[in-house]
């Protein structure tokens, strides 16, 4: 079972389909083990196929995780509950744990470190 984890610009090439160049990854945890996915690999994995409104829900969920992150990169208590409020307004839960902001995705909580 696979969970979204973010994105990254750092990884270029999906572990699914070996395609290189690209221009972002979505960091996914598969049992443990974070394998980087182009966006329709990931929706497939995610949804259960390839298809456009699948790489739109990656894209949503991705979005809003990276969104968190980089709100909550200063680590400060102001900017925890600046990205509650944005997550929360847009109908997404999420609630800090310590110094990690957990976001519930459509396959369960994921962990948002500062």
């Amino acid at each position: 079972m696979f969970k979204l984890l973010g994105t990254s610009d750092d990884v270029t090439t999906c572990d699914c389909c070996g395609k290189r160049g690209l221009k972002m990854t979505v960091a996914l945890d598969r049992d443990g083990e974070v394998v980087h996915f182009g966006r329709d690999c990931a929706g497939a994995a995610l949804y259960g196929r390839k298809s456009a409104g699948n790489t739109d829900r990656v894209k949503f969920w991705a979005g809003w995780i990276a969104y968190a992150r980089r709100t909550i990169a200063a680590g400060t208590d102001a900017a925890f509950a600046a990205a509650e409020d944005r997550l929360s307004r847009a109908g997404i839960e999420a609630a800090r744990c310590g110094d990690e902001l957990m976001v519930r995705t459509p396959q369960g909580w994921t962990a948002v470190a500062a």
